[in-house]
């Protein structure tokens, strides 16, 4: 019995699935002039901003999200360098530190530090005050309150004048 009605559903459903395609087909309109126009304009659009973004890349550092350097020290034992990040952490470098997922401190000489990513090797830039990135101090020490005490007046270049004999109070006479 279930076979029968397999066999009837089968026989039925391509035709009824046919007949509700060829009921809702409509023609396809064609497209005008100005979708045409329109689409041309959002590819240009889309070329130009990929153009920009490659341009501006290609001017970057390369060392966007680094720490600033702050200062260099060089001995006989090698260099260190101390630097800042952007929120205010304040570390000190020496060759073979990594900084971020595989940068890696290269070398450290007395006037740059030199860190690399695999093959791509640049130097750190260094801190700014002008450009209003963070100097060494400001991670490590807050600013001091500022409190407003009265100085006490200078001594006058004439002794005090002699005033009648001291008041002594009635309680202790």
């Amino acid at each position: 019995m279930a076979n029968k009605f397999s066999w009837l559903l089968l026989a039925i459903l391509p035709a009824s699935v046919l007949a509700q395609q060829v009921a809702t087909t409509q023609p396809v309109a064609q497209p005008n002039y100005l979708d045409e126009m329109a689409k041309i304009d959002a590819q240009i659009a889309y070329i130009q901003k990929q153009n920009e973004l490659k341009e501006a890349l290609k001017n970057s550092s390369g060392n966007e999200g680094l720490p600033k350097v702050v200062s260099i020290l060089v001995d006989e034992k090698g260099g260190a360098a101390q630097v800042i990040y952007d929120s205010g952490i304040v570390r000190w470098l020496k060759s073979g530190d990594v900084l971020a997922d595989g940068v890696k401190v290269l070398a450290i000489n007395k006037s740059s530090v030199l860190v690399g990513a695999g093959e791509r090797q640049f130097r750190l830039a260094f801190a700014s005050p002008k450009a209003g990135a963070a100097t060494a101090n400001s991670g490590m020490m807050p600013p001091l309150p500022n409190i407003n005490i009265p100085m006490p007046l200078p001594p006058s270049a004439s002794p005090p004048a002699a005033s009648a004999a001291p008041v002594i109070p009635a309680a202790a006479k």
